[in-house]
């Protein structure tokens, strides 16, 4: 049906809950966003500036927004969506919000725990974005 592994998982919102692993004719397989092999380029949404991260999972327990420079001025509820650089994955996809910063002036990376993330075992209907390029 034109479902290819990498291809993003959306919520009934609008919401990127994971991405097809393997696809087959008639199922496809999910891994999580929350998962701790995922790993998304993200972009934190500002008015004057454009903070980039990796969205990694963390053992089903969460999202982490991780490798964002230091020198990146963060606010708890800065909406951070997916940045488009990544294969099969179009910018502008929610995938959540910042709830708590962690930054170390010593490191050159800070990272942030996300909130309203969705999960992929919330919802009965899941659409799955298909690439029209082949």
């Amino acid at each position: 049906d034109g479902v290819t592994a990498g291809d993003p998982v959306l919520s009934g919102d609008g919401i990127l809950v994971g991405t097809i692993t393997t696809s087959e004719q008639h199922k496809s397989f999910v891994l999580p966003l929350t998962d701790s092999r995922s790993k998304i380029l993200a972009s934190i949404v500002q008015e004057k500036s454009e903070i980039r991260g990796i969205a990694e999972g963390q053992f089903a327990t969460g999202v982490s927004l991780t490798l964002i420079p230091i020198s990146a001025e963060l606010k708890n509820d800065d909406l951070v969506i997916t940045s488009g650089l990544q294969d099969r994955i179009p910018a502008g996809l929610v995938i959540g919000t910042i709830h708590t910063i962690q930054k170390n002036p010593e490191d050159l990376f800070q990272s942030a725990i996300l909130k309203n993330v969705a999960s992929i075992n919330e919802f009965s209907l899941l659409s799955i974005l298909i690439s029209t390029e082949k």
